[in-house]
């Protein structure tokens, strides 16, 4: 486990995307289920616009990106052996 951590193994790369895909699932079921009780509120949209929706999601979906890339990278720089002798 510390090498995989070390060398940006499957801990860096495979968890995260499954985390922002599972977080966009639940995001885009919980909007649909709100988005009829919060009807009277939308003035001159219907509650499922879906530009909007998909702007806001390609938006988070990007800069979650980012925030597991740049780890991962970091990450990568890093001599295992250094980080072996450091824990």
């Amino acid at each position: 486990p510390i090498q995989t951590n070390c060398l940006g193994g499957p801990v860096w790369v495979t968890r995260p995307p499954w985390f922002v895909g599972i977080g966009a699932t639940l995001g885009l079921m919980g909007y649909l289920a709100v988005s009829q009780l919060l009807q009277h509120l939308l003035y001159g949209m219907s509650p499922v616009d879906v530009v909007s929706f998909v702007g806001a999601l390609l938006l988070l979906v990007g800069i979650a990106a980012i925030a597991c890339y740049l780890p991962a990278r970091r990450a990568t720089r890093i001599d295992p052996m250094v980080a072996l002798r450091d824990e």
